[in-house]
Parts: C-alpha cells; structure tokens; sequence
C-alpha cells in the first residue's frame, strides 16, 4: 500500500487516499470509479464495503494467443468475496501483472486470508491500474490490470 496505509502505520488513512486519488477520477473508467473512489466501499460500517469481506473464490483464466491473427493472450481474475451483507463480485480483464501473497505465519484455526482489512487503487500508467488488497492476516493481493467489473448480491432473507 502507498496511500490508504504503509507498512509502517497499519490504520487506515483514507483521507490521504482521497487526496490521491480524487484529482484522478476522470482518468479511472466508469464501470469501476465508485468503487475506487467512494467511501462506502472503505467504510467499515458500510454494507458495501469490502472491509471484512472474506475471500470465497479466486478463478485465474488465461486465452491463448494466437500468431497467425496476431492477437495477445489474455488473462483475467475473478474474486468473490463474502461480506457481513452481501457477495461481492470482482471480474479484472486486461490482467498485466498479478502477486498473492500468503501470510507469513498461517494459523489455519480461523481462515487463511482472513477479513480483508483495506484496499487501494493506483493508476500504473495511462490506461493501467493496480488493486491492492490487503488482509488482516498480512495475506495480500496486488493486480494490474486494464478493466474491471464489479456488483454485489444481498443475501437472501
């Protein structure tokens, strides 16, 4: 994390994540900018936020390119989480890049990953972006990656 927290102050700061991250909106797609940029999805007190939302799924897919058409392989992610709520639905296209760490000391007694502590986006480079995902296990993810689709699912009454 750059922004929201470092490694040395594990609290969270959305407002300096704010200051990050507001002057460049217009340059974050439509189809994820609410979700990088407002505050419902950091708060913890929100429904639709992913704080606290536990990992369900990871699915890695990858098309193969082809030389003859010259086109390029491409790989996606998909992440389900499970929120207090709510699923909530993560589907990045145009994956450049991609790091899952586990925690450094797993305890297995409760879960892997644990609850996702916070989350932060980076513009890379025009038209990339990088998602960091951090969990209170020390378990993180980070994806580069082009676009991004998200919703989410209340849980049946």
């Amino acid at each position: 994390m750059k922004y929201i927290c470092t490694e040395d102050d594990d609290s969270i700061m959305f407002d300096r994540y704010l200051n990050y991250i507001l002057p460049l909106k217009e340059g974050i797609p439509e189809e994820f900018r609410d979700l990088a940029t407002e505050s419902r999805f950091y708060d913890p007190a929100s429904s639709e936020s992913l704080h606290d939302a536990r990992p369900s799924k990871v699915n890695i897919s990858e098309t193969v390119g082809n030389q003859v058409t010259n086109e390029p392989s491409c790989v996606s992610i998909f992440m389900e989480f499970r929120g207090a709520r709510r699923m909530i639905f993560l589907e990045y296209s145009g994956v450049t890049n991609y790091c899952m760490k586990g925690p450094d000391s797993p305890t297995y007694f409760d879960t892997y990953h644990g609850d996702l502590f916070t989350h932060e986006f980076r513009i890379e480079k025009e038209g990339e972006f990088i998602h960091e995902i951090a969990f209170v296990t020390g378990a993180s993810m980070i994806i580069a990656f082009k676009s991004l689709r998200h919703w989410s699912e209340e849980y049946p009454e």
